[in-house]
């Protein structure tokens, strides 16, 4: 599964804002709250008669000798709880009370010094709907809509019965309402 630039975002911040020693309490490990380093039985390899890891607080991670392994926050909820990525953070978030971050802030906007081309309008629209469609942020309908729509307006500009000016407005105007959309979907109300 190929990351998006907002599932990273979600996976950083969850790693940077959740306190593994909280975590781990939550999750039933014998550990205090404290900031010092502690060793701790890991269960995540079976069972740990002797404790085989350790929290570190100042990195926020522990590292267990019998897995080998390192652990953030977002990989310890991830093989504690068995759940997917995605899952794993969304959990995170949801026990820790971290506020969702915006699918708007996602879309990188072009710098265009003379004013955008159609080709500009063509890539932002473009990227705009491919995350949209990873994200699932609108209803299936929506989306494949807002493709017809995209593709329409190509195949209407590659045959010259849309001039570039007009179909760089539609594209423009699709990409507006598509993120009106979105803002829509995020306040609670359905496109």
């Amino acid at each position: 599964m190929a990351l998006t630039p907002r599932l990273r975002k979600r996976i950083y911040r969850a790693n940077q804002a959740v306190p593994m020693a909280r975590l781990m309490m939550r999750l039933g490990y014998r550990v205090t709250g404290a900031d010092a380093e502690q060793q701790f039985a890991c269960d995540l390899h079976g069972k740990d008669s002797k404790p085989s890891a350790r929290l570190y607080p100042r990195t926020n991670s522990t590292y267990c000798w019998a897995c080998h392994k390192s652990r953030r926050p977002v990989d310890l909820i991830q093989e504690h709880e068995h759940l997917s990525l995605e899952a794993s953070v969304s959990l995170l978030e949801e026990m820790f009370d971290l506020p969702s971050i915006p699918l708007v802030e996602e879309y990188v906007e072009i710098e265009i010094q003379e004013g955008p081309t159609l080709d500009d309008e063509i890539y932002r629209a473009e990227r705009l709907l491919l995350t949209l469609t990873q994200e699932r942020t609108l209803t299936q309908e929506r989306t494949l809509w807002a493709w017809e729509r995209f593709d329409r307006v190509l195949t209407l500009a590659e045959r010259e019965e849309l001039t570039p000016e007009a179909a760089q407005a539609v594209l423009g105007s699709l990409r507006e309402r598509l993120l009106d959309d979105v803002r829509g979907t995020q306040a609670g109300h359905s496109p």
